[in-house]
């Protein structure tokens, strides 16, 4: 699903056991390459979802530390909406 700031209807959920495989996948081939990860920060809302993000950091985590690799998350400030200036 490519990303479209315009769109209207949000993204679909992430699945937690896709995300793990995606990053044991991606931690076991950094590992081999002596490289990290970098992210954004993922699978947080309106601030009603922080169990969401709470399970992904564990993952990260984990897979940083079974694989010795370290994992950088960026927390990238979403633009705010301006409204139109009404005369």
């Amino acid at each position: 699903q490519s990303y479209n700031p315009k769109r209207k209807i949000p993204r679909s959920e992430i699945s937690m056991s896709d995300l793990e495989l995606c990053l044991s996948k991606a931690a076991f081939s950094a590992a081999q390459r002596s490289a990290s990860i970098h992210m954004p920060r993922i699978g947080q809302r309106s601030g009603s979802q922080r169990s969401e993000w709470y399970t992904i950091e564990r993952l990260l985590r984990k897979y940083a530390s079974l694989h010795g690799i370290d994992i950088f998350v960026y927390y990238f400030r979403r633009p705010s909406r301006q409204q139109p200036d009404s005369d």
